[in-house]
């Protein structure tokens, strides 16, 4: 069952992480990867998820990877596992959501990912209310929150009601009330630089991003569509390593923290940005661009699902 869809290419486009077994892969997240491997025992499907570093090394094995690495656990069918494959925090799953169940209370798990050292839980039933635990499963913010966002270094965007009217405000990791957002900012997340994107309802539909540290209101001039505002939440809207990407009347491009055009909006497709690569699709053609000083080249890879391809850290 030879095939080459799936594989890892370095910085100069070469393949340096190949199994003929590959039938899909997952981006390198804190030095570390997993790929799915199907292999034909007579009649028999075998399915293994395999972890490896960035030397293509397997470290261990597991039935099935929900979510990367993340502060040091990956989060599998059966449990959280540390680098060495140790399950640290057994979980039950089925059909995409995961339990747990802490002192006779039965917790739904939102994100499959710790942030910070925390993750967001859920107490179960129609009014759960979201909260957080730590890396032993230990309940450190009390679920109180009606809707929560996951932690960005120490600040995480929670949703409660007063007088039938929805707040949004900014937490620390303690759990404390720092202050309430403005009524123009949407609960959505905190990016890599500290900002919360937002649509400024004006003529121009300005696209803004509230500065969380600083307690500010950061406008730039790029017009932006709400309802590509919308799209973007599946493709992460916000900075990522220093760029955002964007889509403009159906194109994608990326922007720097100046806010200013690195790629223009002409792709179909755009990944996140990942050691200055990342992945675009160009009608039928991918391309990887080099971003350096904002000076770019292309190279013209395999065309054969590349965009399920990460860039080696």
């Amino acid at each position: 069952m030879k095939t080459d869809l799936y594989y890892y290419i370095n910085t100069q486009g070469e393949k340096v992480i190949l199994d003929e077994h590959m039938s899909s892969n997952d981006r390198f997240s804190e030095g570390k990867a997993s790929y799915h491997r199907v292999q034909k025992e007579g009649r028999k499907t075998i399915r293994e998820d395999v972890i490896i570093d960035i030397k293509g090394n397997i470290l261990f094995e597991t039935p099935r990877v929900l979510a990367p690495f993340s502060d040091g656990l990956i989060c599998c069918e059966e449990g959280y596992r540390n680098e060495k494959g140790d399950i640290v925090l057994p979980i039950t799953w089925k059909a995409n959501y995961t339990k747990y169940k802490l002192n006779d209370t039965t917790y739904i798990d939102l994100s499959w990912r710790f942030f910070n050292g925390l993750k967001r839980v859920a107490t179960s039933g129609k009014n759960g209310v979201n909260g957080f635990i730590n890396q032993s499963g230990e309940i450190v913010i009390e679920p109180q929150h009606g809707k929560a966002t996951d932690f960005f270094g120490d600040y995480a965007i929670v949703e409660n009601y007063k007088s039938k009217n929805p707040i949004t405000s900014i937490i620390n990791n303690k759990g404390e009330l720092l202050y309430d957002l403005p009524d123009f900012v949407p609960l959505y997340h905190i990016d890599h630089q500290g900002f919360i994107p937002y649509i400024l309802r004006n003529k121009k539909n300005q696209l803004c991003f509230w500065d969380v540290t600083n307690q500010k209101s950061v406008e730039t001039d790029i017009s932006y569509d709400i309802t590509n505002f919308h799209k973007s939440h599946s493709k992460y809207l916000g900075f990522y390593n220093g760029y955002c990407q964007l889509c403009i009347k159906g194109k994608w491009g990326l922007i720097d923290t100046d806010f200013n055009w690195v790629i223009e909006p002409k792709f179909k497709e755009i990944g996140l940005m990942s050691k200055g690569l990342i992945a675009v699709r160009k009608k039928m053609r991918m391309a990887m661009q080099i971003v350096k000083e904002k000076l770019l080249s292309i190279l013209n890879i395999d065309r054969h699902l590349c965009f399920q391809m990460v860039w080696l850290p």
